[in-house]
């Protein structure tokens, strides 16, 4: 799980990693990572380039050098999220998640919304009639919950 903070002061974004993560990256053992001199993010979470630079200035010679490469290359994945974020190709997650949960409370609000607005139109009609409005009815819903909006999937043009 790599998380990239997007919010941080100054348009500064870090990488923070996961202890497994964070072994990959240094080339060390998961036990070296937890006992380094290494930048916290919480607990099992570590922040790469405030620990690469803590690394850096403190490490043996072959440490550094190895370190400096590495920094070099977090930096250099940082200017592209930074240019794919600038273009609208990056979205931050919480974003999407806060307007796709708020399509998922309509969607639930309108079919139980069906427990009330159905019962009166079905009394007395036939099964195939009772159908006919209950499809209506969902596809209602369902159409409220895929309209357009800025993180809607296209529809395909071959039709699925």
């Amino acid at each position: 799980m790599k998380i990239i903070d997007l919010s941080r002061e100054k348009g500064e974004i870090e990488i923070v990693l996961n202890t497994m993560q964070m072994a990959r990256a240094l080339g060390k053992s998961e036990a070296t990572v937890r006992r380094m001199d290494l930048v916290r993010e919480g607990r099992g979470r570590w922040r790469l380039f405030a620990s690469l630079e803590r690394v850096r200035k403190t490490g043996t010679k072959e440490e550094k050098e190895r370190w400096e490469t590495e920094l070099k290359a977090a930096k250099a994945q940082l200017e592209q999220i930074k240019l794919e974020r600038e273009r609208g190709e990056l979205i931050p997650r919480a974003e999407i998640a806060k307007l796709w949960a708020m399509r998922a409370a309509e969607v639930k609000a309108g079919l139980m919304q069906l427990v009330r607005k159905l019962p009166p139109r079905l009394e007395g009609l036939e099964k195939e009639e009772m159908a006919e409005i209950i499809r209506e009815e969902v596809y209602a819903v369902l159409k409220r919950y895929t309209r357009k909006g800025p993180y809607t999937p296209s529809k395909r043009k071959n039709g699925s």
